[in-house]
């Protein structure tokens, strides 16, 4: 995007919401045991160094609580991080779209480029507020070049993105929720790997998962695999998405619990990572979070390897299993039956690394694993869908099309409603409300995030298109300017269109959407 561009996309920092979701205050208390720091449950004693702030999705009372400067008078939880145009204010230059906040405001000048000639009287350099260095901007890191940084080719970025018309590597929020390892950092829940370790120029560098074996959600990728200058590791999801309308795709979260190589806290953040005491879901208590920086807190959620319900081990409701081929009813397959016609997974990216010995169902070919709307393979082995406030793993465990979200324990329940509202918390894209552009922001480390739009259309001076009535806040479009196209997961109808990749059916077998509710966009595999 380029510095205009940047600038519009920021105002989704102020935009008015459309309203809550379905969550109590309680329920979003369970998203803030880890703070921005990287602290987690240990107090905020992560190694960044960095202030106290709320991610986007928890509940705050001021905006002043919020990491960005927007407490939601409605929902009372705070907005998503964007970057921010010139004349805004700002607390460190990762708030600014060009990277440079000088006397917390959000600077008009562009930051000075690694090797560019700097003074304490000029623009601060892009790789931090210490980089100037003997009259000359130091580089942050090694080899690739952070964000803000001049570059010639994507190659060049640390994120993998120069923008081809300032010629500089991209801001990380224009790409992302997040940045993406090695890119710059001045906390830890700047980074999708939710670890900032802060450097000599006065910002840091996001880190690698030690030992992980897949990119984990936010990360960019193409198909199914990342695209970051030191990584080619597919997804943990296996889901590579669009990321709103900003031509960026990224790792997307699988909706509900967490599965394999996901970020996690607690061993209930994880598909079958609930404790004995509940065993409400086949193959609760089979999963843990293991951790792998006990300063932070965080851990990735690990393969079924204990039994504490069932005897023996076996992949929990919810969680990622093997799948080579589906077939049209989007079950799971090594080889194609006789009679029927199979394609590869939606995201071109095969799951060989498990196995399919999904909990619920007896027999070797149980049909289990099977694909949701945006292309997971994940185990459903449900006989009845789940009431609401009942126990579920992803939402098409639950009644009605429900969402499946965390309560205030962190355990997984239905909710009472189809969709999430603007500013109203979310697992993943496709818990949110169709046709507003809404992702589902979600701070490194928490199984929650926030329905935003990364880049909302212009503000219409109040002025409708639709024959309303005019808006009286000087800009706020009214609710038919704001249509979309609906991502993979959301709901759709025959008035209400798919975005690319995506088509309106009634049920996974792929029969065409016909009514005005009721449907949901899919990924096509037929």
């Amino acid at each position: 995007a380029t510095f205009a561009l940047l600038a519009l996309v920021a105002t989704g920092c102020h935009h008015k919401h459309a309203g809550g979701g379905d969550m109590s205050d309680g329920d979003m208390s369970a998203m803030a045991d880890l703070s921005t720091d990287g602290g987690g449950d240990g107090g905020g004693t992560g190694g960044d160094g960095g202030s106290s702030c709320l991610a986007g999705g928890v509940t705050c009372a001021v905006n002043g609580d919020c990491c960005s400067a927007v407490c939601n008078p409605t929902t009372h939880v705070c907005g998503a991080s964007l970057c921010k145009p010139s004349g805004q204010t700002c607390t460190t230059a990762g708030d600014c779209c060009n990277l440079n906040c000088a006397g917390n405001v959000c600077s008009a000048q562009a930051c000075a480029s690694d090797g560019q000639a700097c003074s304490a009287s000029g623009a601060a350099c892009c790789s931090g507020p210490n980089a100037c260095q003997n009259g000359t901007c130091a580089q942050l890191g090694i080899g690739c070049h952070t964000s803000g940084n001049a570059c010639a080719a994507n190659i060049d970025c640390c994120s993998g993105s120069c923008d081809s018309t300032s010629g500089r590597c991209a801001a990380p929020s224009t790409i992302s929720y997040c940045s993406q390892v090695n890119d710059i950092c001045y906390k830890d829940a700047d980074c999708c790997t939710a670890v900032c370790q802060i450097g000599s120029t006065g910002a840091g560098t996001c880190q690698a998962i030690p030992g992980s074996t897949c990119s984990v959600d936010g990360t960019v990728c193409t198909a199914c695999s990342a695209t970051n200058t030191t990584t080619v590791a597919k997804c943990c999801s296996t889901y590579c998405g669009d990321f709103g309308s900003t031509s960026s795709t990224i790792c997307q979260p699988a909706g509900g619990c967490r599965i394999q190589g996901d970020l996690c806290t607690q061993d209930v953040d994880c598909c079958g990572g609930s404790s004995a005491t509940m065993c409400m879901l086949p193959g609760d208590g089979e999963v843990k979070c293991n951790i792998f920086d006990a300063t932070r807190g965080l851990g990735t959620c690990g393969a079924p390897s204990v039994s504490t319900c069932t005897s023996g081990t076996c992949i929990p409701e919810g969680d990622v299993c093997h799948c080579q081929l589906v077939d049209s009813k989007g079950i799971c397959w090594d080889s194609c039956p006789a009679g029927e016609t199979c394609k590869p997974l939606p995201s071109g990216c095969s799951v060989s690394g498990v196995n399919s010995n999904c909990c619920g169902k007896p027999g070797a070919n149980k049909m289990t694993c099977r694909i949701d709307s945006v292309g997971v393979p994940r185990c459903y082995t449900l006989n009845a869908c789940v009431a609401a406030g009942a126990s579920c793993a992803t939402s098409a465990d639950c009644c009605n099309g429900n969402v499946c979200l965390p309560d205030s324990t962190g355990k997984y329940v239905c909710g009472t409603t189809t969709c999430v509202a603007q500013g109203g918390a979310c697992t993943a894209t496709s818990d949110c409300c169709g046709g507003t552009g809404d992702v589902c922001f979600i701070a490194p480390g928490h199984t929650t995030g926030i329905c935003e739009n990364p880049n909302p259309p212009p503000p219409d001076a109040g002025v409708p298109t639709d024959g309303g009535t005019p808006t009286t806040d000087g800009g706020t479009p009214p609710s038919t300017d704001m249509a979309q196209c609906s991502y993979a997961g959301q709901q759709c109808s025959v008035t209400q269109g798919c975005c690319s990749g995506a088509a309106c059916l009634t049920n996974n077998a792929g029969t065409a959407c016909t009514s005005a509710t009721g449907c949901t966009c899919n990924i096509i595999i037929l």
